[in-house]
């Protein structure tokens, strides 16, 4: 073997090596991307503004999880209700009056329209009475729909096609700290857990339409009252 042929598989030797340890480095920190691919979509930067941000649309198992770090820095507000999240169905939302988390879900199903029906479901084993004696329920009820078009690509007319909605609303969470907010489907079973511990939970009356669109943060001005950090979609679970 010439010198020449010698040189030529030194350095292809020591190119596989080094290339070798680069990847052996990478899967080490876990920078290889598509190696596990990831089912979680999250916003990493604070939102203090009206934001619109693209999740992924619910798994068929209907399993997800929707979490977020939630302040709020100002409870003077003419509004009695501010949207956290708006993302059709669901749109999650916080009373201002109140504190308690308000999660509205659209679904398929006719219901009467003469009168809010308020019809209870039944919660997954907690009690309908907080502590300090208010009424927390999940009502079914007409879904409030403006226009007449029906045209279920847009989000202005989603609610022409859903005209119930089925509502969850919490016990009162504390202002004067951050929450950190998740809220966990399970096809009609909700959980809703502040800072670690689950706060409610409830069993809708019906399986909901989960939109696969965008998502609006904040809107209405809520980013006046409140900001969101960490805000993250996953399902696939």
């Amino acid at each position: 073997m010439d010198k020449q042929t010698l040189v030529f598989w030194f350095f292809r030797s020591l190119i596989a090596l080094v290339l070798i340890l680069i990847i052996h480095k990478m899967l080490h920190a876990k920078r290889i991307l598509f190696w596990k691919k990831s089912s979680s979509e999250q916003q990493q930067t604070l939102i203090e503004k009206t934001t619109r941000t693209a999740f992924k649309a619910c798994a068929p198992n209907m399993k997800c999880i929707y979490k977020m770090d939630l302040r709020v820095f100002y409870t003077g507000s003419s509004r009695d209700i501010h949207i956290i999240c708006d993302r059709q169905s669901p749109v999650i939302k916080l009373d201002m009056g109140t504190g308690r988390i308000i999660i509205d879900y659209l679904a398929a199903v006719n219901q009467p329209t003469s009168a809010h029906t308020d019809t209870i479901s039944e919660p997954a084993g907690v009690v309908s009475v907080d502590s300090s004696g208010e009424i927390i329920d999940t009502c079914v009820c007409p879904t409030d729909s403006s226009g007449n078009k029906a045209n279920p690509d847009d989000p202005n007319d989603i609610k022409s096609y859903y005209p119930t909605t089925m509502r969850v609303a919490t016990p009162s969470i504390p202002f004067q700290r951050l929450n950190h907010i998740e809220i966990h489907q399970d096809l009609r079973e909700i959980d809703i857990l502040v800072n670690g511990d689950i706060l409610y939970s409830a069993m809708l009356e019906y399986v909901p339409f989960l939109y696969p669109g965008k998502a609006t943060l904040l809107p209405k001005e809520a980013w006046r009252y409140m900001n969101l950090d960490k805000v993250s979609f996953t399902t696939d679970l």
